[in-house]
């Protein structure tokens, strides 16, 4: 059957009222998840945000992650360093402030920046 998706733009089903960013996926033109408010619930309740936008094809697989420069859901207020994988382009965890508690507690630190996809497996450790 035929299905169309809820209106984003202004509150309807799921909508949460945010209008701005993608209405399609940007490599297949499919539909695009929006879970920036899922997001602000999830970081408040001390848990790790999701992508903000995803794709529902499995098959396509896009995302885009969280603005990690302090502007946005689940921010570090770290703006240097790499914002995309250099090597497959996806995103990038940043572990420098972790890094900072691990030292602190006598732990070995981990690599300051560490590509999201395991199939990539590019890192990047402290000098």
């Amino acid at each position: 059957g035929w299905l169309q998706w809820p209106d984003r733009s202004g509150g309807g089903v799921g909508g949460g009222g945010i209008s701005d960013g993608p209405r399609a996926c940007p490599q297949c033109q499919g539909h695009v998840y929006d879970n920036r408010a899922r997001n602000e619930e999830r970081v408040a309740a001390g848990q790790r945000p999701m992508p903000e936008f995803k794709c529902a094809s499995a098959a396509c697989g896009w995302l885009q992650w969280p603005d990690r420069s302090g502007g946005g859901v689940g921010g570090g207020g770290i703006s240097d360093g790499p914002r995309a994988c250099p090597q497959c382009q996806g995103h990038v965890y940043d572990n420098r402030a972790r890094n900072e508690e691990r030292v602190a507690a006598g732990q070995r630190p981990m690599p300051e920046f560490k590509c999201a996809s395991a199939a990539c497996g590019w890192l990047q450790w402290p000098d």
